[in-house]
Protein backbone atom coordinates (compact mmCIF):
# COMPACT_ATOMS: atom_id res chain seq x y z
CA UNK A 1 0.00 0.00 0.00
CA UNK A 2 1.00 3.51 -0.90
CA UNK A 3 1.42 6.14 1.09
CA UNK A 4 -1.30 8.71 0.12
CA UNK A 5 -0.97 12.41 0.81
CA UNK A 6 -4.21 14.78 1.73
CA UNK A 7 -3.95 16.39 -1.71
CA UNK A 8 -4.34 13.14 -3.53
CA UNK A 9 -7.06 12.18 -1.12
CA UNK A 10 -8.92 15.27 -1.76
CA UNK A 11 -8.25 15.13 -5.56
CA UNK A 12 -9.78 11.61 -6.00
CA UNK A 13 -12.85 12.94 -3.94
CA UNK A 14 -12.94 15.35 -6.03
CA UNK A 15 -12.41 13.58 -9.46
CA UNK A 16 -15.51 11.05 -8.70
CA UNK A 17 -17.87 14.36 -7.68
CA UNK A 18 -17.12 15.56 -11.45
CA UNK A 19 -17.49 12.13 -12.78
CA UNK A 20 -20.92 11.83 -11.03
CA UNK A 21 -21.84 15.14 -12.42
CA UNK A 22 -21.10 14.48 -15.74
CA UNK A 23 -22.71 11.09 -15.20
CA UNK A 24 -25.92 13.26 -14.95
CA UNK A 25 -25.79 12.20 -10.49
CA UNK A 26 -26.45 15.03 -8.13
CA UNK A 27 -24.44 13.62 -5.92
CA UNK A 28 -25.44 15.84 -2.81
CA UNK A 29 -29.36 14.97 -3.51
CA UNK A 30 -30.04 11.47 -2.12
CA UNK A 31 -32.94 9.95 -2.23
CA UNK A 32 -34.13 7.61 0.27
CA UNK A 33 -36.85 4.59 1.22
CA UNK A 34 -38.61 3.98 4.02
CA UNK A 35 -37.01 1.64 7.06
CA UNK A 36 -33.29 2.20 5.31
CA UNK A 37 -30.53 4.22 6.78
CA UNK A 38 -29.00 6.09 3.81
CA UNK A 39 -25.66 7.06 5.81
CA UNK A 40 -22.78 5.22 4.16
CA UNK A 41 -22.05 3.15 7.24
CA UNK A 42 -19.20 0.53 8.48
CA UNK A 43 -20.45 -2.78 8.19
CA UNK A 44 -18.33 -4.51 10.84
CA UNK A 45 -19.34 -1.66 14.00
CA UNK A 46 -22.59 -0.31 12.14
CA UNK A 47 -21.79 2.79 12.99
CA UNK A 48 -21.99 5.93 10.52
CA UNK A 49 -18.97 7.89 8.37
CA UNK A 50 -18.45 10.83 9.91
CA UNK A 51 -16.73 13.79 8.06
CA UNK A 52 -18.29 15.61 4.91
CA UNK A 53 -15.90 14.11 1.93
CA UNK A 54 -16.32 10.55 3.36
CA UNK A 55 -19.78 10.88 3.30
CA UNK A 56 -19.94 12.67 -0.04
CA UNK A 57 -17.09 9.98 -1.34
CA UNK A 58 -19.17 6.85 -0.27
CA UNK A 59 -22.19 8.01 -1.81
CA UNK A 60 -20.90 9.19 -4.99
CA UNK A 61 -19.31 5.62 -5.28
CA UNK A 62 -22.61 3.80 -4.04
CA UNK A 63 -24.89 5.83 -7.08
CA UNK A 64 -22.16 5.69 -9.68
CA UNK A 65 -22.16 1.75 -9.16
CA UNK A 66 -25.73 1.04 -8.44
CA UNK A 67 -24.67 -0.36 -4.90
CA UNK A 68 -27.93 -1.01 -3.13
CA UNK A 69 -26.50 -0.90 0.57
CA UNK A 70 -24.98 1.60 2.25
CA UNK A 71 -22.24 -0.30 4.28
CA UNK A 72 -18.68 -0.34 3.30
CA UNK A 73 -16.01 -2.67 4.79
CA UNK A 74 -11.87 -2.83 4.79
CA UNK A 75 -10.43 -5.72 2.99
CA UNK A 76 -9.09 -7.31 6.21
CA UNK A 77 -12.42 -6.98 7.39
CA UNK A 78 -13.83 -8.88 4.76
CA UNK A 79 -11.28 -11.67 4.99
CA UNK A 80 -11.76 -11.74 9.10
CA UNK A 81 -15.19 -12.07 8.66
CA UNK A 82 -14.49 -15.28 6.24
CA UNK A 83 -15.23 -13.56 2.95
CA UNK A 84 -13.35 -12.32 0.01
CA UNK A 85 -13.65 -9.33 -2.01
CA UNK A 86 -14.77 -10.24 -5.86
CA UNK A 87 -11.94 -10.26 -8.37
CA UNK A 88 -11.30 -7.27 -10.08
CA UNK A 89 -12.83 -4.66 -7.65
CA UNK A 90 -11.74 -1.35 -6.87
CA UNK A 91 -11.36 -0.09 -3.47
CA UNK A 92 -13.23 3.81 -1.88
CA UNK A 93 -10.47 5.43 -0.78
CA UNK A 94 -12.04 7.43 2.71
CA UNK A 95 -9.94 9.17 5.67
CA UNK A 96 -10.22 8.61 8.95
CA UNK A 97 -9.65 12.28 11.11
CA UNK A 98 -7.72 11.92 14.45
CA UNK A 99 -6.11 13.43 17.13
CA UNK A 100 -2.18 13.10 18.44
CA UNK A 101 -0.59 14.33 20.87
CA UNK A 102 2.65 14.09 22.13
CA UNK A 103 4.97 16.32 25.15
CA UNK A 104 8.08 18.24 24.89
CA UNK A 105 9.81 20.73 27.03
CA UNK A 106 7.46 23.39 26.26
CA UNK A 107 4.65 21.23 27.36
CA UNK A 108 1.67 18.99 25.75
CA UNK A 109 0.96 19.14 21.79
CA UNK A 110 -1.67 18.00 20.01
CA UNK A 111 -2.76 17.56 16.30
CA UNK A 112 -4.57 16.57 13.65
CA UNK A 113 -4.46 14.04 11.28
CA UNK A 114 -5.98 12.01 8.14
CA UNK A 115 -5.44 8.54 7.59
CA UNK A 116 -6.15 7.24 4.35
CA UNK A 117 -7.91 3.94 3.86
CA UNK A 118 -9.45 1.96 1.76
CA UNK A 119 -13.05 0.60 1.60
CA UNK A 120 -15.17 -1.84 -0.36
CA UNK A 121 -19.07 -1.77 -0.78
CA UNK A 122 -20.60 -4.78 0.56
CA UNK A 123 -21.85 -5.80 -2.61
CA UNK A 124 -17.79 -6.36 -3.46
CA UNK A 125 -17.76 -9.33 -1.50
CA UNK A 126 -19.42 -12.44 -2.87
CA UNK A 127 -21.94 -13.94 -0.78
CA UNK A 128 -21.80 -11.12 2.10
CA UNK A 129 -25.12 -9.24 1.38
CA UNK A 130 -27.13 -12.11 2.00
CA UNK A 131 -25.96 -12.27 5.51
CA UNK A 132 -27.17 -8.69 6.71
CA UNK A 133 -30.27 -8.81 8.25
CA UNK A 134 -33.47 -7.15 6.34
CA UNK A 135 -34.35 -4.38 8.76
CA UNK A 136 -38.28 -3.92 9.73
CA UNK A 137 -39.89 -1.50 7.66
CA UNK A 138 -42.94 0.04 9.36
CA UNK A 139 -43.68 3.16 7.35
CA UNK A 140 -46.59 4.46 9.37
CA UNK A 141 -46.41 4.23 13.26
CA UNK A 142 -50.34 5.54 14.08
CA UNK A 143 -49.10 7.81 16.75
CA UNK A 144 -45.96 9.15 14.84
CA UNK A 145 -49.00 9.92 12.21
CA UNK A 146 -50.92 12.16 14.71
CA UNK A 147 -48.00 13.75 16.41
CA UNK A 148 -47.13 14.70 12.72
CA UNK A 149 -50.90 16.82 12.15
CA UNK A 150 -50.92 17.96 15.92
CA UNK A 151 -47.75 19.53 16.60
CA UNK A 152 -47.67 21.91 12.85
CA UNK A 153 -51.58 23.14 14.20
CA UNK A 154 -50.37 23.97 17.75
CA UNK A 155 -47.57 25.50 17.07
CA UNK A 156 -49.31 27.43 14.31
CA UNK A 157 -47.29 26.08 10.89
CA UNK A 158 -48.83 26.52 7.90
CA UNK A 159 -48.39 23.52 6.34
CA UNK A 160 -49.24 23.61 2.22
CA UNK A 161 -48.84 20.80 -0.57
CA UNK A 162 -45.52 20.42 -2.29
CA UNK A 163 -42.70 18.39 -2.36
CA UNK A 164 -41.89 16.91 1.52
CA UNK A 165 -39.69 19.64 3.12
CA UNK A 166 -39.20 21.97 5.82
CA UNK A 167 -39.25 25.99 4.39
CA UNK A 168 -36.88 27.66 7.23
CA UNK A 169 -37.38 30.86 5.33
CA UNK A 170 -41.06 31.42 5.59
CA UNK A 171 -41.69 28.48 8.27
CA UNK A 172 -43.95 26.69 6.28
CA UNK A 173 -43.84 22.53 5.62
CA UNK A 174 -44.85 20.70 2.80
CA UNK A 175 -46.17 17.74 2.56
CA UNK A 176 -47.49 15.62 -0.61
CA UNK A 177 -50.98 15.84 -0.96
CA UNK A 178 -51.54 12.74 -2.20
CA UNK A 179 -49.69 10.71 0.32
CA UNK A 180 -50.23 13.05 3.41
CA UNK A 181 -46.79 12.08 4.27
CA UNK A 182 -44.23 14.83 5.49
Amino acid sequence: MSKTSKGTVYQQITDNIVKSIEAGVVPWKKEWKAGTNIMPMSHTTERCYTGGTNILQLWVTQSLNDYEHNRWLTYKAAKDLGFCVGKGEKATLVTYVGTGGEKDEEGDRTYRYHKPYWVFNVAQVPGLVETIPVPEVNDHNPADVEMATIIPKALSVLVVDGQPCYVPSTDIIKESETTGEY
